[in-house]
């Protein structure tokens, strides 16, 4: 949909051409961006993104597990059964980003420009795929459905990560970042609260798959998106090859840092239940006892979480600078992972997760807008960005399977050495990072 921005709220960067929305992604560079922004996308843009975090945190958190009980009985074989069912489901996804950002990018789009049908597209399927999801009569037919239905919400996904660099200028960018990721918590507590308060599961599916496709939706008819035009035979040519580390090290540099960043953080709080259970013994050192605790857990850890997020982008956007706040941000997961090991109760755990909640706020800030910047070209944004999605999915596959076997041999302690470990690492790999400072 057109959309005319008035004159007074453009600020042109020089050497940017004058309506990057009429000379499509070819004439725009990552590391600068278009020079101008509906103020608009200030509102849509994050209501959109709270709409995918709305499905995933009701679907993972909530709905996915009572339909798994309900299913079973109330067996005590639960846990794994769910775990079978989000880990193959999880997998399906890794790749469903690259690919389905690689179709946008090179599709043809019959209205609404680049993205936006994309957008809207997804937002459907998805929302399909959520009812179907809830309709679900078996735990089989559950697995192998929310599989498919991950692909939609996935492709969702990579098409919102899109236009940070394609409609956002870079001066403004680690705001947008922390207002979208602010959204997203909210969009999982949101999405938590309707699945938990919600008395029948499907009504709960069929509420969330709504507001996906009207915020979705919203966002497709109301935003302004680049031309969806043939590739250019120049540059976007060439870069249709994969990035190569000897020609793009930046990208590899920075997946190598998000790799190593997310893994140390889901190996430190993936098993929270557990730990205060059996490593802290909270309360009885009994699980009812340690749901309560982790109830104030993850609750003061979300607060300082969405407090660092609006903080760090604005901050970032002020300094002009973001990889000096992506490598302190990744560094503030090491004393946060020390004093639970070191003072293992329950006000160590507070403390230290409260320290990873802040650091993983800022974290998701500035860390978009280094991954915007480092991107090849504009022409593949989809591809190449749905790729780097894979260094925060692949860690949550992983870390359950290698956390349950690094306790079952080795104890709680190791975990929160993995943390501090991989965080040091992946700040390390960015200071590699060249073309961004």
């Amino acid at each position: 949909m057109t959309e005319d921005v008035p004159a007074a709220n453009r600020t042109p960067l020089v050497g940017a051409p004058a309506d990057p929305f009429s000379v499509g992604a070819a004439a725009l560079e990552p590391d600068s961006g278009p020079p101008t922004m509906p103020r608009r996308l200030w509102v849509l843009y994050p209501l959109a993104t709270l709409s995918l975090a709305v499905a995933f945190g009701a679907a993972l958190q909530v709905l996915l597990a009572r339909q798994v009980s309900a299913f079973s009985g109330g067996s005590s074989d639960d846990a794994g059964t769910l775990g079978v069912v989000v880990s193959i489901a999880a997998v399906f996804g890794l790749v469903a980003a690259p690919l389905l950002g690689l179709l946008s990018d090179r599709a043809r789009a019959p209205f609404l420009g680049r993205r936006n049908f994309w957008v809207l597209t997804f937002a459907v399927l998805g929302a399909a795929g959520l009812v179907v999801t809830g309709l679900s009569p078996s735990t089989l037919v559950l697995g192998i459905v929310w599989a498919i239905a991950i692909w939609p919400l996935n492709g969702y996904q990579a098409m919102m990560t899109a236009v940070l660099p394609e409609r956002v200028p870079v001066r403004v960018r680690g705001t947008m970042s922390g207002i979208s990721g602010f959204s997203g918590l909210a969009g999982t507590f949101i999405g938590v609260a309707v699945a938990g308060l919600t008395a029948s599961p499907v009504v709960a599916y069929v509420a969330i798959a709504v507001q996906l496709v009207v915020l979705g939706g919203t966002f497709a008819f109301f935003t302004r998106d680049l031309p969806s035009s043939a590739r250019s035979s120049g540059r976007g040519a060439g870069a249709a090859r994969l990035p190569s580390f000897r020609t793009q090290a930046d990208y590899w540099w920075t997946f190598l840092g998000r790799f190593c960043t997310f893994f140390g953080y889901f190996m430190g709080t993936g098993m929270l239940l557990y730990v205060l259970r059996d490593f802290i013994g909270v309360g009885d050192g009994s699980t009812t006892a340690a749901a309560a605790a982790i109830v104030q857990v993850s609750g003061t850890g979300i607060v300082f979480t969405m407090i660092a997020a609006l903080l760090g982008g604005v901050i970032a956007d002020k300094v002009g600078r973001v990889k000096v706040f992506v490598v302190a941000a990744s560094l503030l997961f090491v004393p946060g992972a020390l004093v639970p090991l070191f003072v293992p109760t329950f006000t160590g755990l507070l403390v230290g997760m409260s320290i990873v909640g802040f650091g993983f706020g800022a974290y998701l800030s500035v860390d978009q807008v280094l991954i915007t910047r480092v991107i090849p070209d504009i022409e593949n944004a989809g591809r190449d960005l749905g790729i780097m999605s894979v260094t925060q999915g692949a860690p949550q596959v992983i870390t359950p399977l290698l956390g349950g076997i690094v306790i079952a041999n080795l104890g709680y302690p190791p975990l929160f050495v993995a943390m501090a470990l991989f965080s040091v690492l992946g700040a390390v790999s960015v200071l590699f990072v060249r073309r961004v400072r």
